[in-house]
């Protein structure tokens, strides 16, 4: 091939073009636009292939004329009226028009797809009886009340229309004119011409017919016990009297009855009977109630009992006479215990009483009693040299403020002198004295005590020695638990050889004692074991009470090498001892050390005293200038007091 010249290779058919170089079927005619399937589409230039331009929505149709998709004139498959003349027809499947068509009869109208017949013409009027005005439909196959007339007006018909017209009366209705009665015509336009006189016949006129007479017209009168009023010849109700009222045939009114009908009643004082409807009483058959010196009371004579509508006591509570004197009745319970009833002149009230009934109770040193009434007291009597106490004279037997000891308990003597009662139950640690107080014990009871300087058996109470007991005075010795000597050793701990330790220096501890005998404090001792070599100093406090403070009496010191173990002296001392003071004594040590005594206080007791606190503190630079604050819960340290006679 050389490109300069061409030659046929196939020949198209008769329904196909060469397109593209080779030959393709035609399937529509070209350029054209048309109508498928309910949708609307195009057709190529060269008639090969088409395209859809519009899909026709379920409401419309392809209309094939305009190749477009229209709205549908009817609902597909529904038969219905065409609207051309009086025909009807079945929707065809796409909504384009109708098919099956039918035309009514000539007295049938097509409505609703339907042939019905012909009710009425067609938009026109009519009346239904006198008083409705009826419109016909479009269709003239039916008709609905297009208006009511009043009662004044009625219906009229005026070719083919209708309307409410008002007349001068009621269309075919009877009325009165006086005595006369009328026929109001069909139309409405007055009364015909004739009537009937109903006074020829004795009658009257009622609603425009002749009736015989009831009454007068706009009358009142009784009728029973209501009151009538005449309408048109007819008696009506125009008041009910209820079942306390009459009917007045005077007043032609309801009023208050003045008695209960036909029933034996009071006028005043005279029992007489009272008339039938209850507007009076009759004047026969009374009887004069005054004249007995009675009361009429409900139609009867009675015997006055109490002042009518007055108050009065009556077995303690208030009662109230009846309106008529006759009787009484309950009108306040004086049900309260300190309650009683009191007459002030007409009337009577609930009051309080003065006093408990029949109780007794004081009036300073006076023996009162209430009356049985609680108004007032009845009686006095003078306690004298005895005392009144709760309704009742009571012996006196102490002077109120003193003590007494019972057994082991401190008894005080009350505010009037009748009684005592318990102030103090002493404990374990003390004992109740002469003078009726609790004071501590002297001695381990059972235990060898000293007593003041006597030596001897602390008695069961811990009050003091029993008898036997020995005066280590009267031999220039001093008491010690294990009889009279020359030197006493009095350790403030009970043990010697158990060991506690303060890891900080400078630690004050010490233990207070109450003296119990004179002496002369010569010496001090400490056991402990230093860890360093430090300065041991002694101290001693005196007090004159036992709460303090505790005032500086002595401070001596000794030093002690690292390492040092044992029981250590103070320099010689010659410290008076007197017996009742209060007395501190402790060691402070300058590093820390370890130290023998008791890990928690406990009472002792000693030949000089007897230990009665603790006290401890720690980084002590200086001895303080005073003690106040004892425990009983702190360790005491094992000190040991030598003393000797004074």
């Amino acid at each position: 091939m050389d490109g300069l010249s061409t030659s046929v290779i196939q020949e198209c058919g008769a329904n196909q073009v060469c397109s593209n170089a080779q030959c393709t079927n035609v399937v529509c005619t070209p350029d054209t636009t048309f109508c498928k399937a309910s949708a609307v589409y195009r057709c190529n230039a060269d008639g090969t292939s088409l395209t859809r331009i519009e899909q026709c929505v379920s409401s419309a149709f392809c209309d094939e004329e305009k190749a477009a998709c229209v709205q549908q004139v009817c609902s597909p498959g529904q038969t219905s009226c065409t609207g051309k003349g009086n025909q009807r027809g079945t929707c065809k499947g796409d909504g384009s028009g109708y098919e099956d068509l039918n035309d009514c009869e000539a007295d049938e109208l097509c409505a609703g797809g339907t042939c019905v017949p012909i009710g009425c013409t067609a938009q026109t009027s009519f009346c239904d009886g006198p008083g409705k005005v009826r419109t016909c439909n479009s269709a003239g196959t039916a008709s609905v009340v297009s208006q009511v007339c009043d009662p004044s007006a009625h219906c009229v018909e005026s070719g083919t229309t209708a309307s409410c017209n008002k007349g001068t009366c009621l269309a075919n209705t009877g009325a009165c004119d006086g005595n006369l009665a009328l026929l109001c015509k069909p139309d409405g336009l007055g009364y015909t011409d004739s009537g009937t006189d109903c006074a020829a016949s004795g009658k009257v006129c009622s609603g425009g017919t002749c009736v015989t007479k009831q009454c007068d017209n706009g009358t009142l009168s009784c009728v029973s016990n209501t009151v009538m009023l005449c309408t048109a010849n007819v008696q009506q109700v125009f008041q009910t009297c209820s079942s306390s009222q009459y009917c007045d045939a005077t007043d032609k009114s309801c009023k208050p009855r003045v008695c209960p009908p036909n029933v034996t009643a009071c006028s005043g004082q005279v029992v007489t009977t009272c008339n039938a409807d209850g507007s009076a009483f009759l004047n026969t058959g009374t009887v004069d109630c005054a004249a007995s010196g009675k009361i009429c009371s409900i139609g009867t004579c009675v015997t006055l009992s109490c002042a009518a509508n007055q108050t009065f006591c009556q077995g303690g509570n208030v009662y109230k006479c009846s309106e008529s004197g006759t009787s009484s009745a309950l009108l306040a319970d004086c049900y309260d215990p300190s309650q009683h009833c009191v007459q002030f002149g007409n009337s009577a009230q609930c009051v309080s009483d003065v006093c408990t009934k029949n109780a007794q109770t004081c009036s300073g040193n006076a023996l009162v009693t209430c009356n049985a009434e609680g108004t007032a007291y009845s009686s006095t009597t003078d306690c004298g040299a005895q005392v009144c106490i709760a309704g009742a004279c009571t012996p006196k037997i102490c002077q109120p403020g003193t003590f007494q000891c019972s057994g082991n308990v401190s008894q005080v003597c009350n505010a009037t002198g009748t009684a005592y009662s318990t102030s103090q139950t002493c404990g374990s640690t003390s004992f109740c004295a002469d003078g009726g107080k609790c004071v501590p014990l002297v001695c381990a009871p059972g235990a060898a005590a000293c007593v003041g300087n006597n030596y001897g058996f602390c008695n069961a109470g811990g009050s003091a020695l029993a008898s036997g007991g020995t005066d280590c005075s009267s031999s220039g010795q001093v008491c010690d638990t294990a009889g009279c000597i020359a030197t006493a050793t009095d350790g403030l701990s009970s043990s010697t050889n158990t060991s506690l330790y303060y890891a900080t220096p400078n630690v004050l501890l010490g233990a207070a004692i109450r003296a119990s005998s004179n002496r002369r404090l010569i010496r001090m001792q400490a056991n402990l074991s230093s860890t360093a070599a430090a300065t041991l100093r002694f101290l001693g406090y005196v007090s004159d009470t036992q709460a303090g403070p505790y005032l500086p009496l002595f401070d001596t010191s000794v030093p002690l090498p690292k390492g040092a173990y044992g029981v250590y002296d103070s320099d010689p001392l010659d410290v008076p001892i007197v017996a009742g003071k209060f007395y501190f004594f402790a060691e402070l040590f300058g590093s820390p050390y370890y130290y023998f005594g008791d890990p928690s206080y406990s009472s002792r007791y000693l030949g000089l005293g007897r230990v009665i606190g603790t006290y401890s503190s720690i980084n002590v630079a200086q001895p303080p200038q005073s003690i106040t604050s004892l425990t009983t819960t702190g360790a005491v340290p094992d000190i040991r007091l030598i003393t000797k006679a004074p």
